[in-house]
């Protein structure tokens, strides 16, 4: 596909406070690019520069072969679907999704067609006659995405689009969405805050903190291999436990955590080290090489649950099944597998990564 976004240097300022700054990025054609950080850290500005609505301080935007960055929204033709699905209330599902069309003058049997197509590809072809207010949640945001691709655009950019529904219709219409991503390909760029949905409707997540890209890779690429100490605490809820090391017997010690130096070369310190809950396995005290600890916190998530243990070196996560919980304040053994601990220097730079099992399910 030709349709590639490409952004060199985009800075975007509000005032004196710099939103975005000096941003590179490239989605090919075709391609889902989900972009998730915490408020604040530029994400919605980064969509409306894309789409025109918001000028640039520097830098450029291309969209396939054209400069688009000092055109006009509606001469770039990107679609734009926001939180809010922002329907007219006095029109129909079918007008609302055609709109755009009749502005441009698209003639009635072509629109016709184009709005029946779309509507089915997006779920919500039997709902043509009502109106908003004749919708659920969902149902709004179909519409909102149908009128969004009816126009057949280059570019979509969808600005946290599911975080209004609850939990159920999240689900649902991210199965949507993967389904969409797989039967209309359509270069898009996806913003949200939330990480399930970053990681799993991207082909690539990009990773935002205070207007800067943090990395950019395949979801799979940011968990086992995060860049730096904010990209590895940012993904997975709860998130990675990191300590601050010592240097013992030839190692970096943090807790249950453990490192060779000589894995870490150059390093001399300070140094943390980290660990995901699934990697924190709870061992009876009385088990040798294990660090103690005391239970101070369980959080149950149906089969599973999160125990929180304090340690000497700071609290550790571990996940364990909801029906072997320790009780608050018991005494319990933690250790950790060191081929999956990281670790990080003085910088937050990622120094080690952890090392994906080595026993993989293979598909013929």
């Amino acid at each position: 596909m030709t349709n590639a976004l490409a952004v060199v240097g985009l800075t975007v300022h509000h005032g004196d406070v710099a939103v975005l700054q000096d941003l590179d990025l490239a989605v090919a054609g075709g391609e889902v690019l989900t972009v998730v950080g915490p408020s604040g850290s530029g994400k919605t500005t980064l969509l409306r520069a894309l789409a025109g609505l918001h000028p640039l301080s520097a830098g450029r935007v291309a969209l396939g072969a054209r400069d688009i960055t000092d055109l006009d929204p509606s001469s770039r033709n990107v679609s734009m679907v926001f939180q809010q699905g922002a329907l007219f209330p006095h029109l129909d599902v079918a007008a609302n999704i055609g709109f755009g069309m009749r502005i441009r003058r698209v003639g009635k049997a072509e629109a016709a067609e184009r709005i029946a197509r779309v509507a089915q590809l997006v779920g919500c072809g039997d709902l043509l006659a009502r109106r908003p207010d004749q919708l659920s949640g969902g149902e709004r945001q179909r519409v909102a995405l149908a009128r969004a691709l009816v126009r057949e655009p280059d570019a979509l950019l969808l600005d946290e689009p599911l975080s209004s529904l609850d939990a159920q219709l999240r689900h649902q219409l991210r199965a949507e969405l993967l389904r969409l991503r797989d039967e209309a390909p359509v270069t898009t760029v996806h913003v949200t805050h939330d990480q399930l949905e970053a990681l799993t409707l991207g082909h690539r997540v990009a990773v935002m903190h205070q207007g800067r890209l943090q990395q950019v890779g395949r979801p799979t690429e940011l968990w086992w291999r995060p860049t730096n100490r904010f990209v590895a605490t940012f993904l997975g809820t709860p998130p990675m436990s990191v300590l601050p090391a010592d240097r013992v017997d030839g190692s970096w010690v943090a807790g249950p955590l453990r490192v060779p130096a000589a894995e870490l070369p150059g390093v001399t310190g300070p140094v943390e080290l980290g660990a995901r809950p699934d990697d924190v396995v709870l061992r009876s005290p009385a088990d040798p090489d294990v660090t103690h600890g005391i239970v101070a916190v369980v959080e149950v998530a149906g089969s599973e649950a999160w125990v929180h243990v304090r340690t000497g070196s700071g609290e550790v996560v571990a996940r364990v099944p909801s029906l072997d919980v320790p009780p608050l304040g018991a005494r319990v053994g933690l250790s950790v597998d060191p081929a999956r601990c990281l670790a990080f220097d003085a910088d937050g730079i990622a120094r080690r990564w952890a090392r994906p099992p080595e026993e993989r399910l293979t598909w013929a």
